[in-house]
C-alpha cells in the first residue's frame, strides 16, 4: 500500500487574489483525491493501491493546473514535490507532472512547521526542531556577548 502526496505552493501572479475563499471552494470542485488547504498551501494525497489510483491521483494533478491558469495563478513547482508514505524497502516508482515538469521525488517534507517521512518516522523533524533551537541558541548567546562588551567595555 502507498500514499502518494502532493505537496505544493500556489502563488498568486500580481499578488493574492481578491475573492480567495470562492477560488479555493472552485479549486476543490472535481477533485477525486483527498485536498487540504490552509493559506497558500495545497496538499493532494490519495491511496495508491493499482494503476487506476495512480491515474486518478495524475488527474487530480491535472486539474489543479487547470484552476491555477483559469484563476491566473501558478504553482511554484520548485516547491511542488511527491512523498510517497510506504512500509516499503522499495518505494513505488511513479512518477507525477504538474504541466509538463515532473514533480520532484523527496524522502521527507516540511508542511505546517511538521516534517513528514516516507517512513512516518520523527527523526527528520525533531533534528530539525533541535537544529532550529541550537541556532536560535547561539545567536543569543552571541547578542549577550556582543551587549556586555559594550556595556562594560575593557
Amino acid at each position: 500500500m502507498d500514499q502518494s502526496t502532493l505537496l505544493s505552493e500556489p502563488e498568486p501572479l500580481g499578488g493574492p487574489h481578491p475573492v480567495s475563499y470562492p477560488v479555493s471552494y472552485d479549486m476543490v470542485l472535481g477533485i477525486d483525491s483527498e485536498i487540504r488547504l490552509f493559506a497558500d498551501d495545497c496538499i493532494l494525497y490519495r491511496q495508491i493501491c493499482n494503476s487506476c489510483d495512480s491515474a486518478s491521483l495524475q488527474s487530480d494533478i491535472n486539474k489543479l493546473h487547470e484552476w491555477s491558469h483559469k484563476w491566473q495563478m501558478s504553482f511554484s513547482v520548485s516547491k511542488c514535490c511527491k512523498l510517497s508514505i510506504h512500509r516499503k524497502r522499495t518505494p513505488p516508482a511513479l512518477n507525477y507532472t504538474l504541466g509538463n515538469t515532473l514533480l520532484n521525488v523527496v524522502n521527507s517534507h516540511s508542511y505546517l512547521g511538521v516534517t513528514v517521512s516516507s517512513y512516518l518516522r520523527w527523526h527528520e523533524h525533531v533534528n530539525s526542531v533541535s537544529a532550529k533551537a541550537t541556532k536560535t541558541q547561539l545567536y543569543t548567546s552571541q547578542c549577550v556577548l556582543l551587549i556586555t562588551r559594550l556595556i562594560y567595555p575593557s
